[in-house]
């Protein structure tokens, strides 16, 4: 299987096929870091960050921001500006 690394992100179309999981097996050890949670009946993966002070938080999240929009994957826009 390809290396998570080398992969660049694909938006779900809501017509993809959940992995499977002998997927899950062989993909987990390059993400060890992230777990499987089940959300209103979904399963997503979960990892937590933790930082010593609110700018390097910042920080982070610019350069998660800054790579998701080089790999065209945002965040669905809610009716109403909700959240």
């Amino acid at each position: 299987m390809e290396a998570l690394l080398q992969k660049t992100c694909v938006p779900c179309s809501g017509n993809s096929l959940p992995v499977t999981e002998t997927e899950i097996a062989e993909l987990q050890p390059q993400i060890p870091n992230w777990k499987m949670i089940e959300e209103n009946g979904e399963s997503h993966l979960q990892r937590v960050y933790n930082f010593p002070d609110f700018q390097t938080a910042l920080a982070f999240t610019q350069l998660v921001g800054e790579e998701a929009d080089k790999q065209g994957h945002h965040p669905t826009k809610r009716p109403n500006g909700g959240r």
